[in-house]
């Protein structure tokens, strides 16, 4: 899990990310969208966990580039939600050093059927409540980075009317959660990983796949509005 955090005065954090090789992570374009022309307030920093505490396998990168898909926002609101990010090469630095806490997640097969079977795993530093009640007991700040199992949800249920509706949900998104409410991604989540332990078969092993990127939603844990992720293996892009 990696971090993008802003540069300035002072710094904070913004949004997640996905290390994908020593030099590159995927995120969701409209994290970064808003200050394309300025990429230079933002850089990484991955193996944090406590955000005020340095941890052993904290590292910061600027940032080189960022390639966004060249459809995002086309159709469906925030269609094609996914970003590149390039690390800066600078010297004789080998890029993001991976180790015991930090490392790259798998790349899903194209193919991949999302089965509400499915349990993923989704984390971040997003806030712990979006509605009025939850924000006046103190619960939008996390310091901490927190995790999350949420289920896959059917297609059809998610277009249904009472859940988001069959215009809003486009091929290269996917729902995942409780329709009764519960565990959820929030604000300052966007860009994080949804995981899922599965079997590749150029691996022939079960290994941590990347199989979406927490993009939106309405709300927080609300009862029939789960979070809405961009389906990576969806995406017809060239990462």
């Amino acid at each position: 899990m990696v971090t993008d955090v802003a540069k300035i005065c002072r710094t904070f954090h913004h949004c997640g990310a996905v290390i994908i090789s020593p030099f590159h992570l995927l995120t969701t374009a409209h994290c970064l969208w808003d200050y394309r022309d300025t990429t230079g307030i933002y850089y990484v920093r991955v193996g944090d966990n406590v955000i005020e505490v340095l941890d052993d396998e904290e590292q910061d990168f600027d940032i080189e580039k960022i390639d966004f898909h060249e459809e995002f926002g086309v159709g469906p609101y925030l269609n094609n939600d996914i970003a590149v990010v390039h690390i800066k090469r600078t010297g004789v630095s080998g890029g993001i050093r991976f180790g015991n806490k930090v490392g790259p997640a798998c790349l899903p097969p194209r193919d991949l059927f999302l089965s509400p079977a499915i349990n993923l795993t989704v984390s971040g530093w997003g806030k712990n409540g979006y509605d009025q009640p939850q924000r006046q007991k103190g619960t939008n700040f996390v310091s901490k980075l927190n995790m999350a199992v949420v289920p896959v949800i059917q297609r059809a249920t998610c277009k249904e009317e009472k859940v988001y509706g069959p215009e809003k949900i486009s091929l290269g998104m996917f729902c995942a959660g409780l329709l009764e409410g519960g565990p959820d991604t929030c604000q300052g989540d966007s860009g994080g990983p949804a995981v899922a332990f599965l079997r590749l078969a150029k691996f022939h092993e079960t290994r941590a796949t990347l199989v979406g990127l927490t993009s939106w939603g309405y709300g927080c844990g609300r009862e029939n509005k789960p979070g809405v992720y961009t389906q990576v293996s969806a995406i017809k892009w060239t990462l």
